[in-house]
């Protein structure tokens, strides 16, 4: 979101077009309730009860806390997350000035209780950002940080708290344009809780007062020289005042204190400001071309003294500037339209129809201007409706054409802090007025146009009260069941990948993903299960204690014993507690564990059966690598429950009985990485065990570096010691020696013939890699081209070199593989880096992609790898890099620095433009 200002250029004035047929006349009542919900879906902190937004949830709770302050609450801006307190305010006043001057309108159509709900809600931030006379915070989250991340409200302490900055003006660095339209905000609002809650109302008063004392006592001479964005700096690029002069703010806030209290004093100043509010260019005419806007009240001034004062002065000014949109020199489109500015057509529109409509009622029907006003306003209110040539409702979730896809972040509800992922908005973000185009036609429905999809509150603020102006016209009933309940969406899933299996073993890749968006949250309790069926084993004579567990890669805290679930169905629970997971990006909101069980290696009989697993299903084998396939057969759950997939059967037994078990685990040839192996036990459990079943004592490891693999594939004294077959580009197995085609076992070990290695379906890094001394052989996709890269060991004085096939398709579906070999000093196979870059998100002018790293040799690697991309890296998570040309270069971070014995690595990302 950037807001820019800029002169009204001179368009050639097009006659005001009479209004188009409508089909049925438009609901005024309904445009107002959706139009006061949209503030309750820009809510910040702790939200109220009586919030009717569904998806939203408690946010940025500690605001203020740098400055030992509760500024928690307000509104956020627009689709962004920061909270401007100058177009917080301006929007405030508007929104009030409807509450005050068309209150019959609100009783009447039921929505009086949720105005003042509203605006209770943005006073009380107010309140709390006033804490002294002479002090406002008038900004809370740094603009520029904040706009880096896309993603819902609730996550961003998360995922930047470091740009929750809380920014004032006082007396040493005043702000008078903040502080006067405060006090305006302030004054308005009292005006309309006056005899609702006349305590409240006075307090807000009182906070009114000390801020256009604030203003007043601090001004500068020229209009320009004490604005507040002189002192809140991050505003500048936003919200910048240096556009015109503070006089209108004075005058405003001094008119509005004046309604509210009827001390003429109020009155004075607002006269004597108005002579020095703006003037056209090298002109001394009050300034008539551009229109009410978040600095610019002196429209509204004009209107407001006209119809209270009375001066002639007041009225020419104000029909100037009406006579000018409605039917003079001012660019309008050939339906009527004003053309204000291309940035917000509509919000420029919907103000000025507010000031039209009401000076209008206050000339009275019987006037000779008042039908032309009176249509001019209603012409701008029926247009963002839907009564225009293309039919298009510019107001979210109103009429039969209404546009969905705005640029807000919250209703989008993205988990991969991406624009573009989702396609479709999760929300309805009923209300919101886009900003539209500038014409009848060309609206384009796309949430990455800011300008025609910008949504914004002061964008509904003058629409807001225009629409209640004219329910008190025609009606138009508001609906009667509303917020309507929206569908049910899937927040949180796992997806699986067979990594390898065979007649004695399986090894599953899992991949835990927090999509939350109902509201969006973190999670630091979350712990799958994979459910296998035993009885196989049982029946070939096995007891518990000969099963082996293993995790070759765990992002989760630790994983259980194998357990009991009813009768031979037995369950592996992997938890995921020591960090919290959350729907912030691409490495934020995933978590991903890959564990073998296996039958003991001392025979290759074809004893076990993947197939009558109750989380198995056959398309986990040839998944995706990245995430594998959804599988609703693998559960998911947190501490309240189940929150994805499906458990067998009726439930846990309550049985305690259990069987004692113990398996034995074999070393690694590297030091540096152990393998793991779990003990199991039969016994009762619950269905939504908590953390305090899952710290069994043969727990993987409780960090996400750990690397370990079960003793059936630790150990390099495989068949032929000099080839390994890379089976679909993440697991290695040994090349049978003495066979050469299906599944064996050979010195304890479990191998592949070298046919049926190479007749697996094709995938970039797949196929048999030879000896440290040959170059590695892969597969991959015809878009692929070859260039040198290099990855580097710090293993056994090891060096590599190598070659590496990347990918430049613009296909989201494209992936590009490298393989580096390396060669060592020890006896051992020495390690070697398989790389795969896989593009997971295109949109053509850049691109996201996953890097997989595969250790295919038997000793840990501290890893570099250097590697040809497409475009500029914009930012890589999870390792450290560098770019000199179109070679990125690669290095671990301190958990992930070592890729131990043919261990995978998938946790590596970036992103990039082209």
């Amino acid at each position: 979101m950037l807001k820019k200002l800029t002169l009204a250029a001179g368009i050639a004035c097009m006659a005001l077009a009479a209004s188009g047929t409508q089909a049925a006349p438009i609901a005024y009542g309904e445009a107002l309730q959706k139009s006061l919900y949209f503030y309750e879906a820009q809510q910040a902190g702790p939200l109220p009860e009586w919030n009717r937004v569904a998806w939203r949830g408690d946010s940025v709770v500690d605001d203020g806390s740098d400055v030992g302050l509760d500024l928690s609450g307000g509104w956020f801006d627009a689709g962004d997350h920061v909270k401007f307190g100058y177009p917080m305010a301006a929007s405030t006043t508007l929104v009030a000035w409807g509450g005050v001057d068309y209150a019959d309108a609100y009783e009447k159509s039921g929505q009086m209780e949720h105005l003042l709900n509203n605006l209770r809600f943005v006073n009380d931030f107010f309140i709390n950002a006033h804490p002294e006379p002479n002090v406002l915070y008038g900004q809370v989250g740094e603009g520029g940080a904040d706009h880096t991340f896309w993603g819902p409200a609730e996550v961003v302490h998360l995922k930047i708290p470091e740009s929750r900055v809380s920014m004032k003006i006082d007396a040493s660095c005043p702000g008078t344009d903040l502080a006067a339209e405060t006090a305006a905000a302030m004054a308005s609002s009292a005006m309309v809780f006056k005899g609702k809650d006349n305590a409240y109302s006075a307090t807000l008063i009182e906070h009114a007062k000390e801020l256009w004392n604030f203003a007043h006592t601090t001004r500068g001479t020229s209009g320009k020289d004490t604005i507040y964005s002189a002192c809140i700096t991050d505003a500048q690029a936003f919200y910048n005042a240096i556009y015109g002069v503070y006089f209108d703010e004075l005058a405003w806030g001094a008119l509005w204190l004046w309604r509210a209290t009827g001390e003429d004093v109020y009155l004075e100043h607002a006269k004597d400001y108005y002579t020095q509010m703006g003037v056209e260019n090298q002109s001394t005419t009050p300034v008539y071309t551009w229109s009410l806007g978040w600095n610019d009240k002196a429209y509204a001034v004009y209107a407001m003294m006209a119809a209270l004062v009375g001066d002639d002065r007041y009225h020419t000014d104000v029909q100037r500037y009406l006579d000018h949109w409605s039917v003079g020199d001012g660019a309008r489109t050939a339906n009527g339209l004003i053309l204000v500015d291309s940035w917000g057509v509509n919000r420029y529109a919907a103000n000025a129809a507010m000031v039209a409509l009401y000076y209008a009622d206050h000339l009275g029907s019987s006037h000779p201007l008042y039908e032309r006003y009176h249509n001019f306003g209603k012409k701008q209110i029926d247009h963002i409706l839907g009564d225009n040539p293309d039919n298009q409702s510019y107001m979210v979730g109103f009429g039969d054409k209404s546009p969905r896809n705005v640029h807000h972040r919250g209703s989008h509800g993205s988990w991969g802090d991406s624009i573009q992922v989702p396609e479709q908005q999760r929300h309805i973000l009923y209300g919101a007025i886009a900003g539209g185009p500038k014409g009848d036609t060309g609206y384009e429905e796309d949430r990455g146009d800011y300008v025609q999809n910008e949504v914004a509150t002061d964008y509904n603020s003058g629409f807001t009260s225009a629409a209640a102006a004219l329910y008190d016209h025609y009606g138009g009933a508001p609906l009667n069941d509303f917020p309507p309940a929206e569908p049910e969406l899937t927040e949180y899933l796992v997806g699986a990948k067979v990594n390898a299996s065979g007649n004695r073993f399986i090894e599953v890749k899992a991949v835990i993903q927090n999509h939350s968006t109902t509201p969006a949250r973190g999670n630091d309790d979350l712990y799958l299960r994979y459910f296998y069926d035993l009885s196989e084993v049982f029946d070939a004579g096995y007891s518990l204690s000969d099963l082996e567990v293993g995790s070759g890669y765990n992002q989760g805290s630790g994983f259980s014993e194998l357990t009991q679930w009813s009768g031979s169905i037995y369950y592996l629970e992997v938890q995921f507690f020591d960090d919290i997971v959350f729907p912030g990006g691409q490495s934020d909101h995933r978590r991903e564990v890959q564990f073998r069980v296996s039958l003991p290696t001392n025979s290759s009989a074809a004893e076990w059966d993947s197939t009558n697993d109750p989380s198995y299903d056959e398309s986990y084998v040839g998944a995706t690598p990245t995430y594998g396939v959804d599988a609703p057969k693998i559960a998911l759950y947190d501490s309240n429950g189940l929150v994805w997939g499906v458990e067998p059967g009726n439930g846990s037994t309550s049985s305690s009985s259990s069987s004692s078990s113990s398996s034995s685990s074999s070393s690694s040839s590297s030091s540096s990485s152990s393998s793991s192996s779990s003990s199991s036990s039969s016994g009762g459990s619950t269905s939504s065990s908590s953390s305090s079943s899952s710290s069994s004592s043969n727990s993987s490891s409780s960090s996400s570096s750990s690397s370990s693999s079960s003793s059936s594939s630790s150990s390099s004294s495989g068949s032929t010691g000099a080839c390994v077959c890379n089976w679909y580009g993440h697991s290695t197995f040994p090349v049978c020696s003495g066979q050469d085609s299906g599944w064996s076992n050979e010195n304890g070990e479990t191998c592949i013939g070298a046919s049926t290695c190479e007749d697996q379906p094709s995938y970039p890094s797949g196929g048999v890699v030879c000896d440290s001394t040959s170059s590695s052989s892969s597969s991959s996709s015809s878009s692929s081209s070859s260039s040198s890269s290099s990855s580097s060991s710090s293993s056994s004085s090891s060096s590599s070199s190598g070659s590496t096939s990347s990918s430049s398709s613009s296909s989201s579906s494209s992936s590009s593989s490298s393989s580096s070999s390396s060669s060592s000093s020890s006896g051992s196979t020495a390690g070697k880096v398989n790389v795969s870059v896989e593009i997971n998100n295109d949109w053509g002018a850049g691109y996201c992609a996953d890097l997989v790293l595969i250790n295919t040799g038997d000793t840990a690697i501290n890893w570099s790898i250097s590697l040809p991309v497409d475009g500029t890296v914009s930012n890589l998570w999870n390792g450290e890099y560098s770019q000199s040309g179109s070679i990125l270069s690669v290095s671990g971070i301190s958990w992930n620095a070592v890729l131990g014995p043919r261990a995978i690595d998938s946790s590596i990302g970036f992103c990039a433009t082209r």
